[in-house]
Order: structure tokens, then sequence, then C-alpha cells
């Protein structure tokens, strides 16, 4: 069954693809689908097992795909939508960038507790 979605919706498709630096070749070998199919993906014209497969592929949700939700994974339990969020802002960060940021956040909770809130 194929849908046609406005172009807006399957750009992301295009985007996560650009984020990798892969090609739609490419996508398309890892998922044994011509690059015809990826192409028309991006132009908002799938079918769901297609669109399933490269929500795996990237690690993402089907919401995150169609902008139904601008969170990319699924929130699991004992985190929210702000801590996914959060974590999304900094998967990019350097390893130094990460331990300044930890130090941050200790030097306030500590802050926190010495003042009694």
């Amino acid at each position: 069954m194929e849908n046609k979605n406005n172009e807006k919706a399957l750009n992301r498709v295009a985007l996560l693809r650009k984020e990798r630096g892969w090609s739609q070749r490419e996508v398309g070998e890892k998922l044994f689908i011509d690059r015809r199919t990826i192409c028309n993906i991006e132009k908002g014209i799938y079918n769901l097992p297609n669109l399933v497969a490269i929500a795996d592929l990237f690690n993402v949700t089907l919401d995150y795909i169609l902008w139904r939700s601008d969170l990319r994974v699924n929130v699991q339990d004992g985190f929210d939508e702000v801590d996914i969020l959060v974590l999304e802002q900094i998967k990019d960060y350097t390893t130094a960038e990460k331990e300044r940021l930890l130090k941050h956040l200790e030097l306030d909770n500590s802050l926190k507790n010495k003042n009694g809130n």
C-alpha cells in the first residue's frame, strides 16, 4: 500500500541520511531497497514496511520521521520528554564538553544541597 505524504514529513529521511553522510544508494544497499525507492520515500511516496525499515536503520521513531514528534527515540522508563531532549542536545558534544557540563551540574547540585533546596 502506497501513501503520498507532504514533502516536509519525509524530508527527515533525507536529513537523517545526510547526517550520516550516506547517499541514497548506500541507504538502499543497507536496506536491500533500490535507490529510486529511497528517492521516492524522500519525496513522500512510501509504503509502511520501507518506512519502518528506515526508522530502524536510523534508530528513530516513525513519529519522528512523520513530524508527529521532535523526539527521535521513544521515552524510556524513568525518562520524560525533557530528559530525552537534553540527551539529544548533548549527544554530539565532545568528551571535554560533557565533562565540563557534568562538573557544572555537580556544582549546581552541591549548591542546592548546601542551601537546603
